[in-house]
């Protein structure tokens, strides 16, 4: 006879009975939980079932999602995760912030009036923040008086580019010339 194989499903730690119960309680639904827990739906079902949980109606959830204090924090929540979302913050992330599914998360946002975004749009505004973040930690460090040779080295890029990413930061001034001073040679003396 062959030894039982222990069932991933069982060891993950929101198939509890009582999480479960608890969020359904809450307002989740049960394709809600389904999705958060990657179990069937016969399988949420039962294990709601045996935690003694009183089951709802569609219409009874509904009517439960309009009740103040659960709208008002509903509404909190979804005002979060727009900010969040706003901030660059992607489906996934807000999923594992919140605890609840793709479908909820979605859901939220559109009851907050969030502008969605494609990936790639989410790319390149990712793309955008680490370039800033580049252009103003190589900003500082030239202020302080580091050789853009020494730049190039450390942030492994060419001279070119670390002399083009601090002219975006306006740190650099082209002269008449086209060449590139220090702020420090263009003050009068």
């Amino acid at each position: 006879m062959k030894p039982e194989q222990p069932n991933p499903k069982s060891d993950h730690p929101q198939l509890n009975a009582l999480d479960m119960r608890a969020r359904y309680e809450d307002g989740s639904t049960i394709r809600e939980l389904e999705s958060i827990t990657g179990a069937s739906h016969g399988t949420v079902w039962n294990r709601l079932r045996d935690a003694g949980t009183v089951m709802r109606t569609p219409h009874e959830t509904r009517r439960m999602r309009t009740d103040p204090r659960r709208l008002t924090a509903r509404r909190n929540l979804a005002k979060r995760l727009r900010t969040l979302y706003e901030n660059g913050a992607t489906i996934k992330e807000l999923t594992e912030v919140c605890r609840r599914s793709n479908r909820t998360v979605r859901r939220l946002l559109a009851e907050a009036d969030t502008l969605r975004r494609t990936a790639a749009q989410t790319r390149r505004m990712r793309s955008t923040a680490a370039r800033n973040q580049l252009m103003q930690s190589l900003q500082k460090r030239y202020e302080a008086g580091e050789h853009v040779g020494d730049l190039a080295a450390d942030y492994g890029r060419s001279e070119t580019t670390v002399y083009r990413l601090l002219r975006e930061a306006r740190t650099l001034k082209s002269s008449k010339q086209g060449s590139v001073s220090s702020p420090a040679a263009d003050e009068p003396s």
